[in-house]
């Protein structure tokens, strides 16, 4: 009777073992509570990689323009550090509706989304923009370039530019040899402003500086 128990024992222990195995019998529910993140896959071409630079904005890029100069080149004769000097000039038509001499000999003309640039060739750093602000007046775009960070020093002034009265501001980035110098011709027209700038370095006031207020005392509106 004692031997009929036993056997009885070990046959429902091994039934019930047998009931509660997977299916699959890895020891392991066929289900995970551990939720796996989908695999997506992704075209080659429109892969980004974290390393790609981004690419740069060219909206206020200056790119070449196509039939800025226009007529033949001619001379003039300019006083550069008490000394006369003969300068190739060439008339630039800008798209702001102006005129205005280009020393081609030392400078480029770019066309640009917000500005004209008259670029030197030989030094970066040097550069004349022209734009044209609407609804404004000279008076008001001056007092605006007035205002510069403590280690620049401006300076205020009624001034002729060509045939036109205007403001002229002067910013002074130091007093070294290298320091930023630009120099704001402001005219006003038809409910807005001509800004004509000059950018360049101390050291370069009486060569760069005075080649490019030479080519802005030529400036002409359309």
């Amino acid at each position: 009777m004692r031997k009929t128990a036993i056997l009885l024992m070990t046959i429902m222990m091994m039934v019930g073992l047998m009931g509660c195995s997977p299916e699959n019998g890895t020891g392991l529910t066929g289900r995970s509570d551990v939720s796996e993140e989908p695999q997506v896959s992704v075209s080659p071409e429109n892969t980004d990689t974290a390393q790609d630079e981004p690419s740069p904005n060219p909206t206020y890029e200056p790119t070449p323009a196509a039939g800025g100069e226009i007529g033949e080149p001619y001379t003039e004769v300019i006083q550069l550090e008490g000394m006369d000097e003969t300068v190739n000039y060439k008339l630039v038509k800008g798209r702001f509706g102006y005129l205005m001499p280009m020393d081609i000999d030392r400078f480029e003309f770019q066309e640009g989304e917000e500005a004209d640039y008259f670029r030197s060739i030989a030094n970066e750093n040097v550069f004349m923009t022209v734009l044209y602000i609407n609804d404004t007046t000279a008076e008001a775009e001056a007092r605006a370039r007035m205002d510069v960070p403590r280690n620049a020093t401006a300076a205020m002034e009624d001034v002729t530019i060509g045939a036109y009265e205007g403001k002229g501001v002067h910013i002074a980035y130091g007093s070294e040899p290298d320091s930023k110098i630009v120099d704001f011709y402001l005219i006003e027209h038809e409910g807005g402003v001509y800004e004509i700038s000059h950018i360049y370095f101390l050291q370069a006031a009486e060569g760069f500086g005075a080649r490019m207020y030479f080519m802005t005392q030529d400036f002409k509106i359309e």
